[in-house]
């Protein structure tokens, strides 16, 4: 049973590619402010299947700093509460490293086993690999690097099923 589902951020909650070097910055910025930001919106369905989740624990683990993810958060998922937000400041090492998977996992006592993340790339697939954690490609962005052979999910309400929910 499933009682953790952890999910990446760009390019797996919202296509972010555009905003790559405001993320890259040195010092926080205003995002909304950003000429990029325009038409930012998060990918279809992900907004129901974030809400939609009961009865498990959820978190975001991303290798974004902490002051883009918030903003992101605020702007378009401001009902969502994860339960654990792990980010670039949190962790020594990024993804591949399994350490920010283990971060989540350690702050809510979750066996990896009975946890699942949710990402577009092939270092998350390899984070998932060295931390125990099932793996739930995004089928639904615009270039995923995972493996082929990975479990995908074709939408983000996917993950419902995956859970039991209606």
């Amino acid at each position: 049973m499933i009682d953790l589902v952890m999910w990446d951020l760009d390019e797996t909650l919202l296509p972010s590619q555009h905003l790559r070097d405001a993320r890259h910055r040195s010092s926080p910025c205003e995002l909304s402010g950003l000429g990029a930001f325009a038409g930012t919106a998060l990918h279809p369905g992900i907004s129901d299947a974030v809400l939609g989740m009961t009865g498990v624990r959820t978190g975001l683990v991303t290798s974004s700093p902490r002051w883009y993810v918030e903003q992101l958060l605020d702007c378009f998922l401001p009902q969502a509460r994860f339960d654990v937000l792990v980010t670039y400041e949190d962790v020594q090492a990024i993804k591949p490293n399994p350490e920010p998977l283990l971060v989540g996992l350690r702050e809510l006592d979750s066996d990896p086993s009975r946890a699942v993340y949710i990402g577009d790339d092939l270092v998350d697939h390899q984070a998932c690999a060295a931390a125990g954690v099932r793996f739930l490609g995004a089928g639904w962005a615009d270039t995923p690097t995972y493996p082929i052979d990975a479990e995908v999910l074709a939408h983000p309400l996917d993950v419902l099923t995956i859970l039991g929910s209606p």
